[in-house]
């Protein structure tokens, strides 16, 4: 888009080493992201893993990650491995024998190796990223021995960005052209980055390529700092992502948004 360019900068080493598992709660099935599945601290896994063919451990980055996928059910307080599942989409529809691994003698085996906490994302994504949605709200579990010890509903802004062109209007049409001297047939373009907070507008506001019209400058600042931008959240935390938007001020810029 013309004039208005936002790029997002992310951490490489989350995204490629998170991987997906499956949670059944209340008969309601939700795919998580994982760093490590904790069928890995399983005291056995080394056996265990002779019996997954074709899902073997394989390497991201400097992270040790399993090319599988567990399935897991909570019942009452307890958590169950239910499942697991070839992470290579080639062999889908696959389910390894629980019963045979585990010799159990049924299809669900009581988690209680499990130390961790799991983070579930609840209801419809508000937006989806490249590689990940973002959801208002997340379920929390706390599991020691394979037993929920706590569990916390979190609930986040849930308002909606605005979107390229959404954005191209709000700051153009705002910027108060009357304060611009004439520009003639030169463009003026600036960059500035910003984060995203808990206020629910641009932080942390910086102008990293300024121009040599002051009132250019302070005019772009100036909207960015009012445009809506509510943070994204996971794990809890707000996601620690950065922006860098470019905006040019010329005469035909002020032709089309001075009314």
């Amino acid at each position: 888009m013309r004039g208005l360019i936002v790029c997002l900068f992310i951490c490489i080493s989350y995204i490629f080493c998170a991987k997906a598992e499956i949670i059944i709660i209340n008969g309601d099935t939700t795919h998580f992201s994982v760093k490590k599945s904790s069928l890995e601290q399983h005291p056995d896994i080394a056996a265990i893993r002779k019996f997954l063919v074709g899902y073997e451990t394989g390497k991201c980055f400097d992270c040790d990650i399993a090319d599988y996928i567990a399935e897991w059910t909570v019942i009452g307080n307890s958590l169950y491995l239910t499942g697991i599942y070839p992470g290579n989409s080639n062999r889908a529809g696959e389910k390894a024998d629980i019963n045979k691994i585990f010799r159990k003698g049924n299809s669900r085996v009581k988690a209680d190796w499990v130390n961790a906490e799991f983070w579930i994302p609840v209801g419809k994504s508000l937006r989806s990223h490249d590689i990940w949605a973002v959801y208002g709200a997340e379920l929390y579990l706390v599991i020691k021995n394979g037993l929920i010890v706590k569990r916390q509903d979190l609930k986040y802004p849930t308002a909606r960005r605005l979107e390229p062109n959404e954005m191209q209007q709000f700051i153009y049409s705002g910027i108060q052209w009357e304060k611009i001297p004439n520009l003639g047939n030169e463009q003026k373009r600036l960059f500035i980055t910003f984060e995203a907070g808990d206020s629910g507008k641009p932080e942390n506001v910086v102008l990293q390529r300024k121009t040599d019209c002051l009132s250019c400058n302070e005019e772009a600042l100036r909207m960015l700092s009012l445009m809506p931008w509510p943070a994204d959240y996971r794990e809890g935390k707000i996601l620690p992502l950065h922006y860098i938007i470019s905006i040019i001020f010329s005469e035909e810029q002020r032709k089309k948004y001075v009314h």
